[in-house]
């Protein structure tokens, strides 16, 4: 127990559930940081998240696995395994390296909650751009005015908010 905050505690019988982590203190006192590196694939000592979240896994016995699971508005359904994430992940990344992009640059992002909008953060990152997400309802000049601001370099946008995009050209 941590000092000035209460206890929480739950029946893990009673969960829908079970969680991962069962025994905290065990696992506080056994916790190694040594260990934690070392299963991490790193190298140069350096962490990439796209590698560590997709590629790692696409590369692996996860290939097959369900990395994404998207539900549309009208409950339409897909699923995407690490193998397709990492493979429409590589198409956003030798997209923008085509364009020019290069490590360090700014790219935004103005998507709903689409596959895409995944593939495209991971892209980008192994790409080593930073990526700048840009929220779906904004209008014209807030994009405008952030796309500005943070010097980026291009705007990964779809078919449907790619008028507020033209409205700043």
């Amino acid at each position: 127990m941590i000092e000035g905050y209460p206890e929480i505690s739950r029946d893990v019988a009673s969960l829908k559930v079970a969680p991962n982590l069962k025994d905290w203190a065990a696992a506080r006192e056994s916790f190694s940081w040594d260990d934690m590196w070392a299963e991490l694939d790193t190298p140069n000592g350096l962490i990439n998240k796209a590698h560590e979240c997709v590629d790692r896994h696409a590369n692996g016995a996860n290939a097959d696995k369900t990395a994404i699971i998207w539900q549309a508005a009208d409950d339409h359904v897909e699923r995407f395994t690490y193998s397709d994430f990492k493979k429409q992940s590589n198409k956003v990344a030798n997209a923008l390296k085509g364009l020019g992009i290069e490590k360090g640059e700014r790219v935004f992002i103005l998507a709903d909650r689409i596959p895409e909008l995944y593939f495209s953060c991971f892209g980008i990152l192994k790409l080593g751009a930073i990526m700048a997400p840009l929220f779906s309802a904004f209008g014209p000049e807030p994009i405008k005015e952030r796309v500005q601001r943070a010097e980026g370099s291009v705007i990964i946008t779809t078919p449907k908010l790619l008028p507020k995009v033209n409205a700043i050209r």
